[in-house]
Parts: structure tokens; sequence; C-alpha cells
């Protein structure tokens, strides 16, 4: 390829790269200004129009996700919907009695939360100020940051949720909006129609936090005691996890490990202290510490810096064994120690 044909091909070349750098740069303003313009619809707040996913995290749920994470719980222990001919099947006694109450409670939750902020929320405003405090601020039902509670994990997903979890977690959120003072919100300050709206929210919310809580709760840990019971009754070989409502904690679902021996020797207000097969000290020049031979290795200071490892003296590990040779110290010179032979 000569001179001028090189030319020609870079110039080619750095025309179509031209084109296709203006190409995405068209693209890109396109989508922001798509972004831009994207409107958040408040038309409906019904939990059960959100959209869902097994891999959704629970931490990450607003109020109206965590609705609607009951209500598939309750589809896929009765095989209902999009579960159907994927229903959970029983495999002990303790599921065979728990499974019914579990969907028979999920179902009376969800209706009674949309009976209470669902039905009859029919002005622009006011289906606003609910759908932002209990689906999020876009109406989709998820928050912008993990909001953890007591008994649930921040990477739980609704896959491996239980009832009484997500209970929990819809008592937890649904406290935060009953507990919050309006006038910390500075919208509210400035707008008395929506204020007074949240008003009415929050009114609704301590009624619900109420119910969770004297009622729902107080029959799912009745109805976990009667399938334990069940359980022991039919000789079921699985031991059920314990719940109940005053003590659902991660810990109860986890297992007790067994004690491990400690790697390092005891310590006594932060220093380490070794045993040294060998007792003899001796004073090293003008220094006030002492030298001290040990197994293998050289010597370490009582009243200082302990070294680590075979060719600093201290500690050696777990197993080290028994030393082929032990030394003391003249000076800086090292002399093996000898036996003397019995006389």
């Amino acid at each position: 390829m000569d001179h001028k044909q090189t030319e020609t091909y870079t110039m080619e070349t750095t025309e179509q790269v031209d084109a296709t750098s203006t190409q995405v740069e068209v693209e890109q303003d396109e989508t922001k200004s798509t972004e831009r313009s994207f409107k958040v619809s408040f038309d409906s707040i019904d939990p059960t129009s959100l959209q869902y996913s097994l891999s959704y995290k629970c931490a990450k749920s607003a109020t109206g996700q965590v609705v609607q994470g009951l209500n598939h719980l309750r589809m896929y222990v009765l095989g209902e919907g999009e579960y159907e001919g994927n229903k959970k099947v029983a495999t002990n006694p303790f599921q065979t009695s728990l499974y019914p109450n579990i969907a028979s409670l999920a179902k009376t939750v969800v209706e009674e939360y949309k009976a209470r902020f669902v039905d009859g929320v029919t002005d622009p405003l006011q289906l606003q100020v609910f759908g932002a405090n209990l689906n999020g601020s876009r109406n989709d039902g998820q928050l912008n940051k993990f909001i953890t509670c007591k008994g649930v994990n921040r990477f739980l997903r609704y896959q491996y949720s239980q009832l009484g979890q997500l209970l929990m977690l819809l008592h937890y959120r649904l406290a935060f909006v009953a507990n919050r003072d309006p006038q910390s919100v500075k919208r509210y300050q400035e707008n008395a129609e929506e204020c007074k709206h949240f008003e009415d929210l929050r009114s609704r919310a301590k009624e619900f936090c109420e119910y969770l809580k004297t009622t729902t709760l107080v029959q799912w840990a009745t109805h976990v005691t009667e399938a334990r019971k069940f359980n022991e009754e039919n000789g079921g070989t699985v031991k059920p996890v314990k719940l109940t409502a005053d003590n659902v904690e991660r810990k109860s679902y986890q297992t007790e490990k067994p004690a491990q021996h400690p790697r390092h020797p005891r310590t006594y207000n932060n220093t380490r202290h070794y045993r040294s097969t060998e007792t003899t000290t001796e004073e090293r020049g003008s220094s006030s510490g002492r030298w001290n031979t040990v197994s293998s290795g050289g010597p370490y200071r009582t009243n200082g810096f302990r070294g680590r490892g075979r060719g600093r003296g201290g500690y050696r590990g777990r197993g080290g064994g028994q030393p082929r040779q032990q030394y003391t110290y003249h000076g800086r010179m090292r002399v093996a120690v000898t036996s003397e032979p019995a006389q």
C-alpha cells in the first residue's frame, strides 16, 4: 500500500469513527431526555399490581412490596396463579399442619391491608401521598436503600423468606409511617392538604400496626406452637424451627457451633505470655530487660516486644514438637547448650 492509499484509508477510518461517536452521543441524549420526561404515576396504589420477583431483597422493599410478598407466599402454598402446578408440598407433619394456616393468615393480612389503605382512596393528591409512603417514591414497591429490621437479614430474598419475617417487616414499615412527624418533612410544612392526607395515613398505619401486633402475630405464634405439638405427636423426624411473635431473630435460625480451642496463648491485659522450655535467664549488656532462651529459636524479651516465628523465638504455632537443640547467648554470640555426661 503506497503513501496515498494509506492517507485515504486513514481519512475514511477517521470519518467512520466520528460518525459512530456522533450516533452514540445522540442515542445517549435521547435516553437522558426519556428519563427526564418519565413521570411517576400514582393512578393505582394496589400492592398486588406491583412487579414482583423471588430474587427481590426484602430489606429494600417498601410496605406494598412486602404485602405483595405475602400474597405470593399464599399462592405458592396453595398452588394458585403463576404457581399453578408448582405447589409447595409438605414433607413432614410440621409443614402439613402449618401450611394451611400460613395461606389463611397471609390472605387475611392482604385483604385487611387493601381495605384500609387502598379501597376508598380516590383523590389524586391522597393517592400520591399514600403511594409515595407505602410503595416508594416511584410507586414501584422499591426503596432507594436497604432498611432492615429485627429478624430480617439484609440479603434475605423473598425466595427464602418466611411468614413470620414478612409480618415483622410489614409491622416495622408501617410503624415508621405511624411515628413519623409531618413537621419534619418540608413539603408537608408547605402544603396543608398533603399534611392532612399524611395525618390520615398515620392514623390508619397506627391502627393496622395494633392489629398486626395483637391479632396476626399472636395467631401466628399459636399456629406454630400447635404445629410443633402435632409434629411431636405424629413422630416427626425433622425438628422444626422455634418461632414466636416475640422472638423472631436471625440467631433462631442458626445452629450453635461447638467451642473451639484458641489459636493463640492466653492473654492477660493484652499481653501474650509464653512458656519456655528453658528457664535460664541472663542479663544482656546494660539493657533493663531480660532474655529467655526458648525452644528452637532466638530470644524474646519478658517485658517488651515478643518476636514471632522460628528465627525470632516466641510462639511457634500448634503442633511444633520438641526442639532438637537449645541455645543460650553470651553477649551477641549464640552458644549451643550441651548436656554434660553423668559423673
